[in-house]
């Protein structure tokens, strides 16, 4: 970009922790305006902001338990706390990690099922809660494959990919914690699918061999 198409004004934000252990995030403002010192007396910056109380809950609530209804309506409501408020997860701060995470957004969505391998260390770039219970979960990921599908829908030939996943069932809690693996992973392929496939995803668990199949998800992209 030359000097001639420089904005007059642009920010960007950078997150770092602090002194207290706290993450603050740093909002950094500039371009041409601010440059030559043309920037208006009363230029006002208009921000959206979501905030949270970040680890504050789970310090003041860590043996609490929620059981108390305050008098505001007539409804018979009962309250209980499931667990205690768990900690905030926040992106990890390594160097150059941010570009690790933009390079998947030009992913080839098969590039993703190449090997275990490389699927293992995708899911990985979003794990920060640095949790023995999820390298299990990663780590039982023995194979994975692909291929081409297709079937008629409504008198049109709708084209997708099948996704075999091979399993380790050791490395999960139980049953359920496979099923809840597997929709996380159906998901996770639909948001990198290609707009004119679907993809249908199949764990295979050993050492049982037992198979178990998803429905057929469509990206959810929008061309353009």
């Amino acid at each position: 970009m030359t000097r001639h198409d420089a904005a007059d004004y642009y920010y960007h934000t950078r997150v770092r922790r602090g002194p207290s252990g706290l993450y603050n995030t740093w909002l950094i403002v500039g371009g041409e305006a601010f440059d030559n010192h043309t920037v208006p007396e009363d230029e006002s910056l208009s921000l959206t902001l979501t905030g949270t109380n970040g680890q504050l809950p789970r310090r003041a609530l860590q043996s609490t338990v929620l059981d108390t209804v305050m008098k505001t309506t007539s409804a018979s409501i009962a309250v209980r706390n499931l667990c205690a408020p768990t900690l905030p997860c926040y992106p990890p701060a390594q160097y150059r990690f941010h570009w690790r995470v933009m390079s998947h957004l030009g992913s080839s969505f098969l590039s993703l099922m190449d090997n275990a391998e490389v699927l293992r260390g995708t899911l990985a770039l979003y794990e920060w809660t640095d949790s023995e219970m999820n390298r299990r979960r990663l780590e039982a990921i023995l194979d994975v494959k692909h291929r081409a599908t297709e079937r008629f829908a409504q008198g049109h030939l709708v084209r997708g990919v099948q996704i075999e996943v091979t399993l380790d069932s050791h490395g999960f809690a139980g049953r359920g914690d496979i099923c809840l693996f597997g929709e996380m992973l159906s998901r996770f392929f639909a948001l990198y699918t290609d707009i004119y496939l679907f993809n249908r995803l199949i764990i295979i668990l050993q050492p049982t061999g037992e198979r178990l199949e998803w429905e057929e998800k469509h990206s959810r992209r929008i061309p353009g």
